[in-house]
């Protein structure tokens, strides 16, 4: 308990409210922190009652964290989310949930859309309020070599339960909701590394099937040929600012209107000190008249903020002619207020969702350097590079075409907005399977392919030094592909030099490598691998 105090709100508490510091004050009970809790605590855990299962590869903050949902269905604020899975590594959020969702809007955080799972024909899990079922963890197993985890959603898209507790079939039944989890563990160079297969089915005909995945708003989605990247935003430009303590200082911006009609002022903003609520303001005057406060609203990332007068008699809605031109002089009120861009939005137009994002049409914006400083002048300083981790993730589809994807903007219940990747297939069964490789720009990535393969899908993630094979049944015929035949519903192949170094059987009775039988014939099935058996000798 130490070391988590250490580390997450003990590491706060002075910047906490004023319950929590009184909290701290009269329970706090002094616990030395573990130097290393992975001597401790366990690298795979699944929270029986909860529901929840948690992989990781270390506890540093650099480690990777995996979290699966698989919860029971339980009263109160359920959501549509299970299968879903959260993913933290090299010090970022990678894949994020949606946070908190009581509202009953299937579009906002407790609805399908809001968690990295899959819908079906642009449906979720059914939501009515709150979710009113469940799924269950069928497989787990753990090793220094590899974690696995299988969600089975069935029981989320088929079953509701009344009031009293009572399961009621749903309107639209699947066949298959199974989700398979594999965190390989690096080792000589190599990044720990994520598989992810959705075994799904509907009924007979074809539907459509959408993958999703969430990310912070502070990182954006890049694609290839083969793959999707989250990487984060780096931004190019000026900012206006002040020096810290300095009183003085002023910038003026001549924006012209593109059409008749009542527009607002908008800026692109952050408070830029040490404390942020004493860094956010500047002094606004509109074609000379009287100055008023511009109370920005921003926290310490840049940020949209609409202009609100100060005065009482005047209200937002700056009434202008096309072509007419509105002087706009700012000065400093706070230091270390900052501003980036600075643009008139007509009336009804809501303000862009993300730093990067152009003002939406009718508006007229000018960036910072375009401002002309007055004497004595703000100071014109490059947007600095964000203070966060160098983490990305790169997601490499083996069985779907990577250029159907589309990037969208979710906007949640209370956390605001932050970037949405689609990615959309029809068929009878979608048989995703995707490769997720978490690391900073200069991890080295794979070479990835699909691998024919029998009753299932496979692909070969070839390393400079291994070459890595994953497989996943989708049918009742054994697997065979790539040298491998087996009848687990899942299995995992390292080799090196071009002989088998380690191998995963995941339930299942028997697997053999080249013709060669790795794990005899077992009477029931069974979860385990080459570490398990070399530890067990």
């Amino acid at each position: 308990m130490g070391w988590v105090w250490e580390g997450g709100l003990g590491r706060r508490i002075t910047s906490a409210g004023a319950p929590a510091q009184l909290a701290y004050l009269l329970f706090f009970e002094p616990c030395a922190a573990a130097a290393d809790p992975s001597r401790l605590l366990p690298d795979l855990l699944h929270f029986r009652g909860r529901g929840l299962a948690v992989a990781r590869d270390g506890y540093t903050p650099e480690s990777l964290h995996l979290a699966v949902e698989a919860g029971p269905h339980a009263a109160g604020h359920d959501q549509s989310d299970k299968g879903s899975f959260t993913l933290y590594g090299y010090g970022g959020d990678l894949a994020i949930d949606s946070g908190y969702g009581n509202d009953g809007d299937p579009l906002k955080s407790g609805g399908g859309r809001a968690h990295n799972t899959v819908l079906i024909n642009g449906q979720g899990q059914p939501l009515h309020w709150h979710n009113q079922s469940g799924a269950r963890l069928s497989g787990l197993h753990h090793s220094p070599l590899l974690d696995w985890i299988r969600v089975d959603a069935r029981e989320a898209w088929n079953v509701r339960y009344d009031s009293e507790w009572r399961p009621q079939p749903t309107a639209a039944p699947v066949e298959k909701a199974t989700r398979h989890f594999l965190l390989i563990r690096g080792a000589g160079g190599r990044p720990p590394y994520l598989a992810v297969m959705d075994d799904l089915r509907k009924d007979g005909a074809p539907a459509a099937y959408t993958w999703l995945w969430h990310i912070p708003s502070s990182m954006r989605f890049a694609s290839a040929a083969d793959r999707w990247t989250a990487a984060p935003l780096r931004l190019d430009g000026t900012l206006l600012t002040s020096a810290p303590g300095r009183a003085a200082g002023g910038a003026r911006f001549t924006l012209t209107a593109p059409a008749d009609g009542l527009f607002d002022l908008a800026g692109l903003v952050r408070a830029g000190g040490e404390e942020p609520g004493k860094s956010d303001s500047f002094w606004v005057t509109l074609d000379g008249r009287r100055r008023q406060e511009w109370h920005l609203g921003a926290g310490r990332r840049l940020a949209w903020s609409r202009f609100a007068p100060s005065l009482p008699e005047l209200t937002n809605g700056i009434p202008l002619k096309a072509g007419q031109a509105l002087r706009v002089d700012l000065h400093v009120r706070e230091p270390e207020a900052q501003l980036a861009r600075l643009a008139l939005l007509p009336r009804a137009a809501p303000l862009p969702v993300a730093a990067d994002a152009a003002p939406a049409d009718g508006a007229a914006s000018l960036p910072a350097g375009r401002a002309t400083l007055l004497d004595p002048p703000l100071l014109a300083r490059p947007i600095p590079a964000p203070d966060a981790p160098d983490a990305r993730l790169t997601v490499f589809p083996v069985t779907t075409d990577p250029l159907l994807m589309t990037n969208l903007w979710f906007e949640t219940s209370r956390e605001g907005s932050h970037p949405l990747l689609e990615h959309t297939v029809r068929a009878v069964e979608p048989r995703f399977l995707m490769i997720l490789v978490p690391g900073t720009s200069g991890t080295p990535l794979p070479r990835v392919r699909r691998i024919p393969c029998e009753q299932g899908v496979a692909a070969e993630i070839a390393w400079p030094d291994a070459t890595d094979l994953v497989l996943f049944a989708t049918g009742p015929a054994p697997l065979q592909a790539g040298g491998v035949a087996t009848d687990s519903r899942a299995a995992f192949v390292r080799r090196a030099r071009g002989a088998a170094t380690d191998w995963a059987l995941l339930d299942g009775t028997r697997l053999s490598l080249d013709g060669r039988d790795v794990q005899p014939a077992a009477p029931h099935p069974l979860a385990t691998d080459s570490r398990r058996v070399q530890e067990a000798h």
